[in-house]
């Protein structure tokens, strides 16, 4: 008998002793290129920067036409306080008056006397506004997230009695912020799925960089972890981007807090008074996969069957038969289906 007549047996052999070897073989003679690499996730970093730290109080000295705002302060993320001068030819005082700190203010740009109101009810959080010499400071027990950008006015009346001129200043709320970026009592939430990935996160305050245990409701407490995990980096100084990564995950979802510290914050109770202000950053890293048990009652065929139970299935060709395919049938006899 011709010993050809055994090749295609031999090949059918082969594939089902040792498969993996038989695709990898078949995949370089056909092209065949392998894919899955598992790529490492990476939050991405939108950017946005936080208001910058206040400096000299805002000079508000052009007479204001029409209902045109003339000056603008934004209140700092740091401070949670804006400043303002009334300028020279408008030291006539303020509407709503200040000569005693209040929480009044115009709701609108015209700033009519009789639409006067208070800033909670506009931001919806307690401030008050106090004048010390020429200088006019607003300050806020927060930013609400549902209010940032929204504003409020005050008028600074012209020095000349009678003259009915004002310069109009706008005090605003900063604008939104990403769910990645720290302010005073914001709550960041992130999280790691998978080895080798990291998080972005902004904190434009002081960061701690030693990770706190996270009670049950989430909340962080001043108990130091004892679980390293976790790799912290600063990959951007300027814009206070900070980066957390995982190499590794832990046995079980583990949860660990940042705290990202806010120094000498003014009370709006007393504005002399100074607090420390946080933002927590919530870190879920989830724990690593444990296989489903076997069943001792299934009758469904394991992705681990053997090779006869494979070929038992009506219908089913392995891939590796499959794959070698393509290589005996370069290495086939000249002839061999002529014959």
């Amino acid at each position: 008998m011709d010993p050809a007549y055994f090749f295609p047996w031999a090949v059918v052999a082969l594939a089902v002793i040792i498969p993996d070897a038989i695709v990898t073989e078949a995949s370089r003679h056909v092209g065949v290129a392998a894919s899955g690499a598992s790529m490492p996730l990476k939050v991405l970093d939108k950017n946005q920067s936080l208001q910058s730290r206040q400096g000299e109080p805002a000079e508000c000295k052009v007479k204001t036409t029409g209902e045109a705002t003339t000056t603008t302060v934004t209140i700092d993320e740091k401070t949670l306080q804006a400043k303002f001068t009334c300028g020279a030819g408008f030291t006539g005082g303020t509407v709503p008056d200040l000569a005693t700190p209040a929480d009044t203010c115009c709701k609108d740009q015209a700033c009519n006397g009789g639409e006067k109101v208070t800033i909670s009810s506009i931001i919806g959080v307690d401030a008050k506004a106090e004048k010390r010499e020429n200088t006019v400071t607003v300050t806020l027990a927060k930013v609400p997230d549902g209010k940032r950008g929204e504003a409020f006015y005050y008028k600074c009346l012209a020095a000349a009695r009678g003259a009915g001129d004002y310069c109009l200043v706008a005090v605003r709320l900063p604008g939104p912020l990403e769910n990645n970026d720290c302010a005073i009592d914001r709550t960041v939430a992130l999280s790691l799925s998978a080895p080798e990935t990291t998080a972005d996160f902004k904190c434009s305050g002081t960061l701690e960089k030693s990770p706190f245990v996270v009670k049950t409701d989430d909340s962080c407490t001043e108990e130091p972890a004892k679980n390293a995990i976790l790799k912290l980096e600063e990959t951007d100084p300027v814009g206070d981007t900070k980066t957390l990564g995982v190499a590794e995950l832990p046995d079980t979802t583990t949860k660990l807090c940042y705290k990202c510290v806010y120094e000498e914050v003014p009370t709006v109770q007393n504005t002399t008074k100074k607090e420390r202000r946080t933002c927590n950053v919530i870190v879920t890293v989830a724990g690593k996969e444990k296989p489903a048990p076997d069943s001792e009652t299934s009758t469904s065929t394991s992705s681990t069957s053997s090779a006869p139970d494979a070929y038992a299935t009506p219908g089913f060709v392995s891939p590796a038969v499959v794959a070698f395919s393509a290589v005996a049938v370069n290495w086939w006899p000249a002839g061999f289906f002529r014959s």
